[in-house]
């Protein structure tokens, strides 16, 4: 339903039922999505989704058995309600912090990549699991000209 919009009128909507709904978020015991939301989002072609551990542990102070755990509890879970491709899934860490070691856990788990929380782009040749990527923040969408400087690494 929302496809046709343009992001700033999905954004007008939103807020609009939220009000009209009443809704908070942070009501205890919420989840923010339900496996059957992820799903449809997924299959509508315009969301797609990775792994981001499955409790989101900071990896760098875990155990390398509670990391392990933490991977494949994850990869198994987005393969099990059918939102990933698994010949395809991709990697977050969580918070950002990895470290050599991790990165090779994420790989002998059978991740196809991991993003980091490093700004920059990734030039050849770069480790795909590694990969540093440009923050995007509402603070640097509020205008055009804005977000092409953020992109370009003006600032």
């Amino acid at each position: 339903m929302l496809k046709e919009y343009r992001v700033n009128e999905i954004e007008e909507i939103l807020s609009d039922l939220a009000v009209r709904w009443y809704l908070d978020s942070t009501i205890a015991g919420r989840a923010f999505l339900t496996w059957e939301e992820v799903s449809e989002m997924a299959r509508s072609g315009l969301i797609s989704y990775g792994s981001h551990t499955a409790s989101h542990q900071i990896l760098t102070t875990l155990t390398d058995e509670e990391i392990q755990n933490e991977l494949m509890i994850s990869k198994e879970k987005l393969i099990a309600e059918k939102v990933v491709d698994p010949s395809f899934i991709p990697f977050c860490y969580p918070n950002g912090n990895y470290n050599e070691k991790i990165a090779k856990m994420v790989k002998k788990a059978g991740y196809s990549l991991a993003v980091t929380t490093n700004n920059g782009w990734n030039y050849q040749p770069f480790d795909p699991f590694t990969l540093r990527r440009i923050a995007i923040h509402q603070d640097m969408t509020s205008t055009e000209a804005m977000f092409g400087c953020r992109v370009a690494g003006i600032f």
